[in-house]
Formats: structure tokens, sequence, C-alpha cells
């Protein structure tokens, strides 16, 4: 990273500031890719929005978003059980609404389910099991990760999509970790992924020429994130080492 750029809305309304700082997060991120960075977002799940547009865009779509995250993000204001907006990203991002969200970019979106990935999800809604279901949207359950018999063919997927594309877009929403590891989340789901299953990850990415890396949904001011925040800092500057530098990287 050359800079860094911390973006606010001008409204309090939700559908003033959500198209707004999709706008703005996406004009950072092509800025960044156009000067050769890997572009770190940072924020909540809503942030990504505006970030996969730009990485779409400046590559006509060919993408794999690679969705880590304990929950589908695949809600839409008419199936949501709770309204909370950050579990609505991933279906601006794939299309399915609220339409309002994405005008805040020019071009990216939607993005085709074929070209995305959901990784280590353990906690859907109805509506997201149906998306899912009736969609085209791979998912990769944590249970299929942490199967010995299965894990090794799971990456392997992982891998061959990646290989197929010109980039990849990295989101990493921090309850996709288990509770005992990152505790620090608004929605913990148990029986989640370890650091090194998100290592193990990243590392699928080696070969991609274009990478962002979007990580999400840390708590800071939450009872004991001390600690994980410096496991969780560790393992940021370790992905983005991996992702800058894919064929000379190593667990070290």
């Amino acid at each position: 990273m050359r800079g860094v750029a911390t973006i606010a809305a001008s409204s309090a309304d939700p559908r003033l500031a959500l198209p707004e700082v999709a706008g703005k997060v996406a004009a950072e991120v092509a800025d960044a890719l156009g000067r050769g960075d890997l572009p770190l977002v940072l924020g909540d799940c809503s942030s990504a929005v505006g970030a996969v547009a730009a990485l779409a865009a400046a590559l006509a779509g060919d993408v794999v978003l690679i969705w880590l995250d304990a929950h589908g993000d695949l809600n839409t204001p008419e199936t949501s059980l709770s309204g909370y907006l950050g579990g609505m990203p991933l279906a601006v991002i794939t299309g399915r609404g609220p339409e309002w969200w994405a005008r805040g970019v020019e071009a990216g979106l939607p993005l085709p389910d074929r070209c995305v990935a959901l990784v280590g999800t353990r906690d859907l809604d109805p509506a997201e099991v149906t998306a899912v279901a009736t969609g085209g949207i791979r998912i990769f359950p944590a249970s299929l990760l942490r199967d010995p018999a299965a894990r090794a063919g799971a990456l392997q997927e992982i891998r061959d999509r990646i290989s197929q594309a010109s980039g990849v877009f990295f989101h990493l929403d921090v309850d996709v970790f288990d509770p005992a590891l990152v505790p620090a989340v608004a929605f913990p789901v148990a029986r989640g992924l370890t650091f090194a299953d998100v290592f193990d990850l990243a590392c699928c990415c080696r070969g991609s020429s274009t990478t962002v890396l979007s990580v999400a949904s840390f708590d800071p001011c939450a009872p004991g994130a001390a600690a994980p925040a410096e496991r969780l800092v560790a393992c940021v500057g370790g992905l983005a080492r991996v992702l800058v530098c894919p064929p000379t990287a190593s667990k070290e």
C-alpha cells in the first residue's frame, strides 16, 4: 500500500450513504489497482460492494470472488429476518438487490454467480439457502474444509477456479474463524476455520496477477479484543504477503 484513505458518507440515510460509500471505495480501489498496488479494504462487509465492482470493472468480470464468512450475506430487505444491512452485500454484488445500493458504482456489478465461492459458511437464513440452491454460487462450508477426507479436493477446486480467472477478490469476514480464536465479532458461529485454513485458502491464489484483499467485521471495542486483534493483524499481514508475492510466499 502507498496510502491510506478514510471514507465516510455525507448522509445517515442508508439509501444515500451506502451507494455513496460504494462509489468512493470503488474509486480508491481502481486507483490502487492502476498503480499496481494491493488494495486492502477495511470496514464491515458492506465496504466490499464498491471494491468488488472496481476489480470486476478493471478485469471485465474475469474475476473470482472468494467470500469467507460464517454467514451468506445473501439477504435482501424483503428476505432478511433482522433487517441487518451487513447481511446483504453479497446479494447486492450478485444482482439480487437492493438495486439502490449498487447505483453508486459505474460498472462491474452484478457479478455472475459462477464467479463466487462462498467459503467457511455455516449459518444461512432460509432465503439464503434457497438462493444458493437455485443459483450458481459454489459453497464450501466450514465442515467441508475441516473434513480431512474432503479438504484437499475442496482446496483444489478453489485453486482451479482461481487459475482460470485474471484476478481474485479475497474477502475475509473475521467471523469465519472459530470464536475461540477470534471472539470479537457481532455474530459468532461455532465450529469455524483456523488461521491455517485461511492461509491455505490464500495460497490457492498463487498465480493470480490482480488481487484485492478485504477484511471485515472485527470489533476492537469488544471485551477481550486485544489478544485477538494482535493475532488478526499478524494474519492479515501474512495474507497480504502471500497475495502480493504468490510465487515465493511461505508460512514463515
